[in-house]
């Protein structure tokens, strides 16, 4: 409100438009931990297969 006793607005910043910054990057990072995971685990069941297959 103003000396008058007006209702005053106030305008709001033009950077509410604009979406935050979180850092993400296009890293591959997860995809090849992913296809490690998945190498370490087909080595390890052709292990326990063959394990099975001696015994």
């Amino acid at each position: 409100m103003d000396a008058n006793g007006n209702v005053v607005r106030v305008l709001a910043n033009d950077k509410k438009n604009t979406l935050p910054q979180t850092g993400e990057t296009d890293e591959n990072t997860s995809i090849i931990g992913a296809a490690l995971v998945a190498a370490g685990s087909m080595f390890g069941l052709g292990m326990a297969a063959r394990k099975r297959k001696e015994d």
